[in-house]
């Protein structure tokens, strides 16, 4: 049985969980957390998970996308797996066949949550599906069932934070031949929470190249989108330290100057994230960068 885990260390991750939560606690007015209603709460009743495939089946030396799907609470959050004031991300940890290996979760670009006292986090409401690819090899052998197990932990929040775990699992069929296996129920929500995924940035000087301006200014990284309404950064975990979150990771217009800390060494000294930016007809583009800094890869400003 090979485990493979999107948290290197998810027991301190619940130990921190159980940390903001008293936390939490202590910030709240006394007789808020005296309403009955709130007592009677914890993070799985406030969050589902289940773990779901695109496919009805995987044929053997191919691959099958499943995801792990939260419905959340209205009014509650979760947490992206980027720089964020409070909080962590969902933990995923998943427990698979030898030779079966699951590639990185994917994750959704997620929505700006500013709260009193400039508190900024990145944060996933209502439902989220994050997706990962799981690895087939052709010699799996003469087994009928792929076995799938996720074990599931995360950090819900509104006024008070509250941890949550589940262990769920699946089997699917596993056929053999060239006949691709029928999509399942949920393939729909595969492609609309698709949609949501960041993409890789094309490459300059090809057709797919975007239309924009990057460049280093000293400290600060400039995005220039033409006209685009409202650009958005989105700091990922290896992103430097930002000047001003707030400031610096939103602005109406078709530019976003980024400034990163300076008292970082050089070798961490980077832009990586999610670069997002919103035209007037509502058209969203979603791509993720990974800048060291001085360089553009090619997204270099025309002097």
């Amino acid at each position: 049985m090979v485990r493979l885990s999107s948290a290197k260390i998810p027991g301190f991750r619940m130990v921190c969980a159980v940390l903001l939560v008293a936390t939490a606690a202590w910030m709240i007015p006394v007789r808020a957390l005296a309403q009955p209603d709130f007592e009677m709460l914890d993070g799985n009743s406030l969050v589902h998970a289940t773990l779901i495939a695109e496919q009805d089946a995987v044929r053997a030396g191919s691959t099958v996308d499943v995801g792990i799907l939260l419905d959340i609470e209205p009014g509650w959050h979760t947490y992206w797996n980027g720089k964020n004031d409070t909080g962590f991300p969902v933990s995923v940890s998943f427990e698979l066949p030898n030779g079966v290996r699951a590639d990185a979760l994917q994750w959704p670009v997620p929505k700006r949550h500013l709260q009193p006292g400039d508190i900024l986090d990145f944060v996933y409401e209502d439902k989220v599906l994050l997706i990962s690819t799981i690895h087939v090899p052709e010699g799996i052998g003469e087994v009928a069932n792929l076995y799938v197990k996720a074990n599931v932990e995360w950090l819900v929040c509104k006024e008070a934070c509250l941890p949550g775990s589940a262990e769920l699992e699946t089997y699917i069929p596993i056929t053999r031949g060239e006949t691709e296996p029928p999509r399942s129920k949920h393939a729909s929500l595969f492609a609309q929470m698709r949609e949501t995924l960041p993409r890789k940035l094309p490459k300059p000087g090809t057709e797919r190249a975007l239309e924009m301006e990057l460049r280093w200014n000293d400290s600060s990284f400039l995005a220039v989108v033409p006209n685009a309404k409202i650009v958005r950064f989105f700091p990922g975990n290896k992103c430097a330290n930002l000047v001003s979150p707030i400031q610096d990771t939103e602005r109406r217009g078709e530019d976003l100057e980024v400034r990163l800390e300076t008292d970082q060494l050089k070798s961490d000294f980077r832009l990586q994230g999610v670069l997002s930016w919103e035209y007037p007809d509502g058209t969203k583009r979603m791509y993720m960068v990974d800048f060291p800094w001085g360089d553009t890869k090619g997204y270099a400003h025309p002097e």
